[in-house]
């Protein structure tokens, strides 16, 4: 008998890779999404309304389909501009979250991934594990830390379960090319890109950082890995709620990026460096041991190259 995993934010960047690795693991995939587009991955899902999570189409769809299994990606994401603008950010992460769990609570749902992030950790830490103190300093950090304390507060009240997956920076792209980032690029590895592929040059932060090459280093994890991670999470054993890190645990310098640019690629990008940004780290690497023990999971697509390669195909595959 098939079974059917829910996918909020299913048309997003995680959201897609989530949902073919469904469809490649012989999942049922439903997806809700507010954006209405057609896009090429709707081939791996079987049904996908365009509805928010105060419609009580969501709660039909989740009871037709008898969804027991939740993956909840859905959100408005990045640090700086929920600082211009926080309440956008606590009306779609904190206050839709809170409807969202409630029609999943009524409607039988048991198990909810939801995607969290190393925002929700702040600053002071060169390695991040999940037993230091939460400390966000974004509103965004903040409204994804305050859903995993809903998260928390449901299951042991209603009797679900839920894993929080705090990413790190994901990037790369689907290896067959289908899909991407198609929104501003938001770290070094897409800006790289986009300026190689416009002929253009890279500024880096800082050359004095106390790393191997004097820039700052921080963990990229692929975008596949972090879909990887959904489906083991919807497997895993746990009872109430738990938060894990997902992230390479590798530390790639901004040097390095960029020389990997000019290496796996045909493209040239030129760099020069400016000052520090104030407050930056030197290094911002995670602890992903607990997710191999929790989640049985391991990164499997995370090496440089295999991050620059696909990231290529899919910048490229935007200006044709």
């Amino acid at each position: 008998m098939m079974q059917w995993i829910l996918v909020t934010g299913s048309k997003g960047y995680i959201g897609s890779h989530i949902c073919k690795q469904l469809y490649n693991e012989g999942y049922g995939v439903v997806g809700v999404d507010r954006d209405n587009s057609s896009l090429n991955y709707n081939k791996y899902i079987a049904y996908q309304p365009c509805i928010g999570f105060d419609d009580i189409a969501l709660q039909d769809v989740i009871e037709r389909y008898k969804i027991k299994t939740v993956i909840h990606t859905a959100a408005t994401s990045l640090v700086g501009p929920s600082v211009k603008d926080p309440d956008t950010y606590y009306k779609n992460n904190v206050d839709s979250m809170r409807q969202f769990l409630t029609i999943c609570r009524d409607s039988g749902v048991k198990r909810i991934v939801y995607s969290s992030s190393a925002a929700t950790y702040g600053d002071g830490y060169e390695t991040f594990s999940e037993d230091i103190v939460n400390n966000p300093i974004s509103p965004y950090g903040r409204t994804k830390m305050i859903g995993e304390w809903m998260l928390e507060d449901y299951c042991r009240a209603y009797d679900m379960s839920a894993v929080a997956l705090r990413y790190f920076n994901v990037c790369g792209a689907d290896a067959d090319g289908e899909f991407g980032q198609t929104t501003k690029p938001s770290h070094i590895i897409s800006v790289s890109m986009t300026r190689a592929l416009k002929g253009e040059s890279i500024t880096l932060n800082g050359d004095t950082f106390e790393t191997a090459d004097g820039t700052c280093e921080r963990d990229y994890i692929h975008v596949t890995d972090v879909a990887r991670a959904n489906v083991c999470a919807m497997n895993a054993e746990v009872d109430n709620f738990v938060a894990v890190n997902i992230g390479s645990s590798l530390g790639y310098s901004n040097l390095e990026i960029v020389k990997a640019v000019n290496e796996y690629t045909d493209l040239t990008l030129d760099y020069d460096f400016g000052p520090a940004r104030p407050g930056d780290p030197a290094r911002l690497v995670c602890d992903n041991t607990k997710a191999h023990q929790v989640l049985k999971w391991v990164p499997q697509y995370s090496d440089l190259k295999n991050i620059i390669v696909t990231a290529e195909q899919w910048h490229k595959s935007l200006l044709v």
